[in-house]
Parts: structure tokens; sequence; C-alpha cells
């Protein structure tokens, strides 16, 4: 949580996620994240499921939509937290680099990731910003 407050405010933060909507916004209100994130894609709301790139597109499409984004936001500078190998080659296939967290898969299955992590602990905001 610490990790999503400390870049709330300084990048615009979507979801694009394999799960149904209601359930993404009980987990983010349960823990008090529904705030931090101006965009969520939900599974409810594509045709096509990852490793297709097509809910992170949804995302990118509808963060250049909102009123506070001034110049638009190229795919090449969006980070994608991953836990999936299907979500990391989604990643990619929208031209997004990919940070993987070690949740669901080894480091080894993981390891098209641009970087990998055991959890968003400690990640210093200069770590993400030098993927770019």
């Amino acid at each position: 949580m610490k990790f999503i407050s400390k870049i709330s405010g300084k990048y615009p933060l979507a979801i694009g996620s394999g799960a149904l909507r209601g359930e993404i916004i009980e987990i983010l209100e349960s823990v008090g994240l529904r705030g931090s994130f101006e965009i969520i894609v939900s599974a409810d709301e594509v045709i096509n499921c990852k490793p297709d790139p097509e809910v992170f597109l949804e995302a990118l499409r509808r963060l250049n939509n909102l009123d506070s984004i001034s110049e638009a936001i190229l795919s090449h500078e969006c980070l994608v937290i991953e836990d999936s190998t299907s979500g990391i080659k989604a990643a990619h296939a929208a031209g997004m680099k990919c940070l993987a967290i070690t949740n669901s898969y080894s480091a080894e299955k993981l390891s098209e990731a641009e970087s990998i992590k055991e959890s968003l602990k400690g990640i210093s905001l200069k770590e993400i910003e030098d993927l770019f």
C-alpha cells in the first residue's frame, strides 16, 4: 500500500485486470486504495483476455481521455505490474514495460519482465524510473 500511495499523486494509475469489476472494487475498498486509481478496466469490459493486450490498451485509452492528462501518454511510457506470464506477454504486446511480482509464479517463469521483485514493499520511485 505504501508503494501505491507513493506513486498515486505523481503518476496517473490504472488497473487492467482479468478479474471482474466488482471484485476489483471490493478489494481496493477493503484496503483503502480505491481513490488511488483513476481508471479500472476489468475482464467484463473487454472482449479478449491476456495475453491479448486489449485490457492494457483500453486502460491507456481511458487515461488519455481524462481531463487531468494534458499530454498524451504513450504505450512505451507505461509500466505494467503483473504476476503472470500471460500478463507480461500482454504488457509487451501493448508496447509497455513490465515489473513482475512473484505472487503466482517463480522469478524464472517471469523472466521476460524488465524487472522482477518478490513484492512491492521497498521498491523506490527511482527503481521504477530507472526502467525507462
